[in-house]
């Protein structure tokens, strides 16, 4: 009984080890600063936390549109534009509207002194 109960637990800890690189999926330390974007105006519904890094649009999900973004103090999001451009946010906007086809990826970066 013991061996087929450690047998399971491997195998549950082997696909979710699978699964987490098969989809990319990346878990958000509670103390690493993010950036949060929301489903909603005024930083409601839906929320994403992303964390430092370059991130395609992808990874989000099915959030769509983004109506909310939330920055907190020292971080910076770039939001890169489907056709080019770039749009750059330092501190929070309370209601935007960008659909994942107006924007194909998003950087989180700490401001520079």
């Amino acid at each position: 009984m013991l061996l087929i109960a450690l047998t399971l637990l491997i195998g549950i800890v082997v696909i979710t080890l699978y699964l987490r690189k098969r989809y990319n999926i990346h878990q958000v330390s509670s103390t690493a600063p993010t950036v949060t974007l929301f489903s909603q105006c005024n930083y409601i519904g839906t929320r994403v936390p992303v964390a430092l890094g370059f991130h395609k649009i992808a990874e989000f999900g099915s959030l769509d549109p983004i109506m909310s973004i939330q920055v907190p103090s020292g971080l910076s999001v770039t939001l890169m534009k489907n056709g080019g451009g770039v749009l750059i946010f330092t501190t929070s906007v309370p209601c935007v509207y960008y659909t994942r086809f107006m924007i194909t990826s998003i950087n989180v970066s700490t401001l520079q002194n």
